[in-house]
């Protein structure tokens, strides 16, 4: 397995430290988030660049903020796929070399069952531009299963993932906490954490980690700062797939932005404790 951890746009780089640091935590990828104010900045070329310079691969968010891409509104739908493709367009034409990218596909509107069919062949035309490119130029498209209406439906992301044919980037923060916010016993979300891993694992390309503040009912906070026994749960029923159903090339990507204090030593030191946390139930590892 491969260990990869996000940045986005406040995140310190420009520090001489940064990558060092963490590669010396233990980490082989890193994923850029594209959202504003990148691509459009011209510090992109410069990260990216310098990442894999110093030897780490490369994977990519795609813009999500005002996009919804499963939108039934034609015109919304295939303006926020133009707003994705215009993302892709700018990195393919710095020549940067990333392995994926991951969708947010999402739509504010309940589709009723009998639309169903209609709606998906809809959505799959709209993204199938996006697929197309992606394979023209050797990357990997994932759909996550954010919290937004569509992505967080199971069943609605593997069909469409099917009729796509492409991955799924399964993020078990967000699936953690879709629990939490329901109040789901934690006897019941590692079911839910099972059953999910059982229907997408061959669809799984890449794998997001994170934990999530009880209080505010919010992610993208470090496992360790978590319930550790859900963490370390949900953990145990991930090192059980990756022996069993995961393949070796897929990254598992810690998605932790509460570190980021404007220290990077800082930074890196946490987020190593955090990979050590990981790595202890991913034995495969």
């Amino acid at each position: 397995m491969k260990a990869g951890f996000s940045i986005w746009h406040k995140s310190q780089t420009s520090d001489p430290r940064f990558w060092n640091l963490a590669l010396q935590a233990g980490f082989e990828l890193v994923e850029i988030a594209l959202d504003y104010p990148w691509p459009w900045e011209r510090s992109f070329n410069n990260i990216a660049r310098r990442a894999l310079l110093e030897g780490l691969d490369v994977g990519l968010h795609a813009p999500w903020r005002d996009l919804r891409l499963a939108s039934p509104l034609r015109d919304v739908r295939e303006g926020s796929s133009r707003a994705v493709l215009e993302a892709i367009d700018k990195v393919l034409s710095m020549g940067i070399d990333f392995h994926y990218i991951v969708l947010h596909v999402s739509s504010q509107e309940w589709i009723p069952e009998h639309r169903l069919d209609t709606y998906l062949d809809e959505v799959s035309t709209t993204l199938g531009e996006i697929r197309d490119v992606s394979r023209r130029h050797g990357f990997d498209v994932v759909i996550e299963n954010a919290q937004t209406p569509f992505s967080d439906r199971m069943a609605l992301l593997k069909k469409l993932a099917k009729r796509l044919d492409v991955g799924v980037c399964l993020d078990l923060g967000h699936l953690v906490l879709g629990g939490v916010r329901k109040g789901t016993s934690k006897r019941r979300l590692f079911k839910t954490v099972t059953k999910w891993f059982n229907e997408l694992s061959h669809l799984v390309r890449v794998v997001h980690l994170h934990g999530y503040d009880e209080d505010r009912k919010k992610p993208h906070i470090g496992l360790t700062e978590s319930n550790i026994d859900v963490m370390a749960g949900v953990l145990s029923i991930l090192g059980r797939m990756v022996r069993d159903k995961i393949p070796d090339e897929v990254p598992i990507v810690l998605e932790v932005f509460s570190y980021e204090d404007n220290d990077v030593a800082s930074f890196f030191s946490k987020m190593g404790k955090e990979l050590e946390f990981v790595k202890m139930y991913l034995k495969k590892w």
